[in-house]
Formats: C-alpha cells, structure tokens, sequence
C-alpha cells in the first residue's frame, strides 16, 4: 500500500488496468483462416506445377523414349499441369472454409504428383531404357551365336563357350517378360490407384530392379562369349 500510495496515478493505473488484448471478430478469425488456406493451397499448386514443368521439358528434349511412350506422358503431364491450373483460379475464387478445404485436399489427392506421376515418368524412361538395351542384346545374341556354331563346325570346343551364350539367351528373355508388358501398364495407373492401394508402384519398382539384373547378367555374358571367341582365333 506504500508502494502504491507513493507511485504516480498515471504508473498505477498501468500496473493494475493493462490495457485488454484486442480479439478479432468471428467473421475477421475466418477470413483470416481461409486466407492463409489459400496461401497454403496455392504455394503446394505452384511447387507441383513447377516440378511437373521440368518433367515436361526433360520428356520433351528426350531422344531415348520411344514415341509410343513419350506421347502419352507428355498428354498425361500436360493434363495435370491444366489441372492444377484449373484448381489454383477455382482456389483463389473460394469464398467459404469448407470449399477451400475440399481444394486443398484434392491438390493432393486428385494429382498425386509426387508418388505417382513422377515416379511413372522416371519408371516409364528407364523400362524404355531396358526395352531397348533388351533389343541390342538379342541381336548381338544371333551374331554370337553364329560365331559359335562356327567355331563348333570347324572341330572347336565350344562347351563352356555356348553355356555361356544360353545363359546369355535365358536373362534377355527374362528381362523382356519383366518389361514388355510394364509401361503399358505403369502409364495406366491413375491417382485413384495409389489412393486405394499406396503400395501399388511397388511391384513395378521390384520389376524395374529385376530387370536391371538380368540385363546386366546378359551383358556380362556377352562379354565373356566374345572374350572366349577371340581367345579361340
């Protein structure tokens, strides 16, 4: 009380009557909501769409896709980038909570840019890629082959040589049952795929890694064949 009594009006009364903390009104605490959700919403939109525009230039600039595969994800890739387009205007427009939620929400769930369209881009260049190496080998198989018999006619032992190129033979086939019927496949896969099974990219990535194996395997074969065919000149 001596305290007091001995402190000027003005200092106590600020002691003891801060001043009140201004609360914003319900309509103002809402607008505030939606338009942090917008912000929200719109920096996932822009973040995806950028990163589906680098795929798109990437598949554009392409040399190694075959034409079949490489028109297809171009359209699918555009269709998204129209798509989030198309829900960034709708998003900005928004004039209640719940619809700007149900926007936000389907930035994700309707698009599902990370988890599935750009793993199908990556997925879909590099089954291409084995497609084609599967090719090359094959038609390296029937020169090799041919270079055996040969060397079989001309009283050679081509024993360990041919078992060599068979096993050569039976990693290209394999690889080609991992990868023929893959990108058809891959590239049909939507996002209501990955939203009723979020594993549903695993199997084709177990594919892709068996693949890649058995194309290595062939390779090796075909090295050891023609280090064994120049050996026998």
């Amino acid at each position: 009380s001596i305290l007091f009594a001995s402190m000027p009006a003005a200092t106590a009364n600020a002691v003891t009557s801060p001043s009140p903390v201004a609360i914003p009104a319900a309509g103002e605490a809402t607008t505030q909501k939606l338009t942090n959700l917008k912000t929200k919403g719109t920096v996932e939109i822009d973040r995806r769409t950028a990163n589906l525009s680098a795929a798109l230039t990437n598949l554009n600039a392409s040399t190694k896709l075959s034409s079949g595969t490489k028109a297809t994800l171009i359209t699918q890739v555009n269709a998204e980038l129209a798509g989030l387009a198309a829900l960034k205007a709708k998003l900005t427009a928004d004039a209640d909570l719940a619809t700007a939620r149900i926007d936000v929400q389907s930035v994700v769930n309707d698009y599902r840019v990370y988890v599935l369209m750009l793993p199908k881009v990556r997925m879909a260049s590099t089954s291409d890629a084995f497609t084609t190496a599967e090719t090359k080998l094959t038609a390296l198989d029937t020169l090799l082959q041919s270079k055996v018999d040969a060397n079989k006619a001309s009283g050679k032992d081509t024993t360990a040589v041919q078992l060599s190129l068979n096993d050569m033979k039976t990693n290209i086939a394999a690889a080609d049952t991992n990868t023929a019927p893959f990108t058809t496949q891959l590239l049909a896969l939507v996002p209501t795929d990955y939203n009723s099974n979020h594993v549903v990219l695993v199997n084709y990535r177990a594919s892709l890694k068996t693949a890649q194996t058995e194309v290595q395997t062939a390779r090796d074969d075909a090295k050891s064949v023609i280090t064994a065919l120049r050996s026998a000149k």
